[in-house]
């Protein structure tokens, strides 16, 4: 994926997370713990992934000849998902979302989402 369609995925992910977040915070919650928890799985299988390419790739190294040594070294980098661009990415993400979430506690946003219905629209009582 290149820079242009990722921005395109992920302004409006952030921008009605941030909607989200401002005008329902207790909705925001769970949002929050949902994506938490599919950031925090993906990431244990991407580095799962990336963990077992690596042993596999240092174990096939005592295979290899040396004179074909720096191929095998390129085949095996290319196989490594988490490179450096993701790791920021996906510490800046998490740092995004804890933001959003704190926002009641910081008294930015209100702590619940009720809302008073204004006394024109309030119930009468009969007497």
């Amino acid at each position: 994926m290149d820079i242009v369609s990722t921005s395109a995925v992920l302004m409006p992910f952030l921008s009605v997370t941030a909607f989200v977040a401002y005008k329902h915070p207790a909705a925001y919650k769970v949002l929050y713990i949902l994506i938490s928890l599919v950031l925090l799985v993906s990431f244990i299988l991407l580095a799962a992934w990336d963990m077992s390419s690596m042993h596999t790739s240092s174990a096939l190294y005592s295979y290899h000849d040396r004179a074909k040594l720096d191929e095998a070294k390129r085949v095996a980098d290319a196989l490594i998902i988490l490179d450096w661009k993701l790791w920021v990415g996906w510490f800046s993400l998490n740092l995004y979302l804890g933001f959003l979430n704190s926002l009641p506690s910081l008294g930015i946003v209100a702590r619940d989402d009720t809302k008073e219905a204004p006394a024109s629209e309030a119930p009468s009582r009969a007497p």
